[in-house]
């Protein structure tokens, strides 16, 4: 508990550098600094549990980020940021008053992060929250390198100056469609491909994992939708529906969890946690029109084609694997895996061309303004 309190002071400075960066709009930078964080925490994570440090191997990372982060940005703009302490009660109040709506939500997202695993543990042993923790945080790790990208540079692009509320509507329209473009087909990857390579590296020893993580997979759509809209709502500053937002967010899952941990099974808990995220997207679906006046039907189907697309993959993998004969029932993961990637791939290319096309094409066109 000790280092993760000292995590938040010594992460000040941190937050200045990255406050720096989106001002400056140094959006490459502030991306490459996210990545260098990201990779720092998991090589740290991974590398502490070798060595036998035990739960000490997650904390004390997130301890050392703010001092990493740090210096990433000591070294982008070779100067360290000016801070004048003057407290006073005034100024707190102040700040407060102003900013109360943003605590409040990051509280919210706090508890969104972490609070699931205390659910679970109330209502099973250790090794279950163990298990469950390994498989939702390799989840989490690769809708977190996407997710952390979009909160970090599209709030600040959506609020630029001079971009009016149609274009606004638009571009978040384009970029929910390109991040669900990709978000199926990557959720479907995660959920054929990480159990065998799972077998592969610790044999039966996170088995339950693997197969929790399977379903958990199929949340990254809704993580990464949710960080879209998120985004859409701090760029009009509508901090109070920020935190209601995220309030429905963290507490959906928590009782999710809840609920799944009841039954004592770890899939059941996947299932639970799973069925509420993809829930919560539904909604942020039908709340989409509202937010940007766009069509509902057109909207319903940039976000079903994919995941139809993305079930077909599916289903067609899981064909491939049952029709095996027996004596090579040992290579069904791999074979799930491998049909997987050819049918999504075949799949989209057939279907979703033009669409893939227009994707890239904004996204060059991002990268050169």
């Amino acid at each position: 508990m000790l280092c993760i309190a000292a995590s938040f002071p010594l992460g000040t400075i941190a937050v200045i550098y990255r406050s720096r960066l989106t001002i400056d709009v140094r959006y490459r930078d502030l991306a490459a600094l996210t990545f260098a964080s990201t990779l720092f925490w998991q090589v740290a994570t991974i590398s502490m549990a070798l060595a036998g440090c035990g739960p000490y191997s997650y904390v004390i990372p997130t301890m050392l980020q703010g001092p990493f982060e740090t210096a990433f940005g000591f070294v982008l703009y070779r100067q360290w940021p000016t801070i004048q302490l003057r407290s006073s009660s005034e100024n707190f109040l102040s700040i407060f008053r102003s900013s109360r709506w943003v605590m409040l939500g990051a509280a919210m997202l706090s508890l969104a992060t972490s609070g699931d695993y205390m659910a679970v543990g109330l209502f099973t042993d250790a090794a279950m929250v163990g298990q469950y923790f390994f498989a939702f945080q390799l989840v989490s790790a690769v809708g977190t390198v996407i997710s952390s990208g979009i909160e970090s540079v599209l709030p600040s692009l959506l609020a630029k100056a001079g971009l009016g509320r149609a274009k606004q509507n638009a571009a978040v329209l384009e970029m929910t469609q390109i991040f669900m473009l990709l978000s199926w087909p990557l959720a479907g990857l995660v959920a054929f491909a990480a159990p065998p390579l799972i077998q592969l590296l610790w044999g039966s020893k996170w088995a339950p994992a693997a197969a929790a993580l399977h379903v958990l997979a199929f949340c990254l759509p809704a993580w990464i939708l949710k960080s879209v809209i998120r985004s859409l709502i701090e760029a009009r500053g509508l901090w109070k529906q920020r935190f209601i937002f995220l309030g429905i967010y963290g507490f959906g899952g928590i009782l999710s969890a809840a609920a799944g941990a009841a039954t004592g099974k770890i899939n059941i808990i996947a299932g639970a946690v799973t069925a509420f995220y993809l829930l919560f997207a539904a909604g942020l679906l039908m709340l989409l029109p509202k937010l940007t006046g766009g069509s509902s039907l057109s909207i319903v189907r940039r976000m079903l084609v994919p995941c139809c697309l993305c079930l077909l993959s599916s289903a067609i993998a899981t064909c491939a694997a049952l029709s095996l004969p027996s004596r090579f029932f040992a290579l069904g993961p791999w074979i799930m895996a491998a049909s997987y990637i050819a049918a999504v791939l075949a799949l989209n290319a057939t279907l979703l061309q033009s669409e893939w096309r227009a994707s890239v094409s904004m996204l060059l066109r991002l990268r050169s303004t």
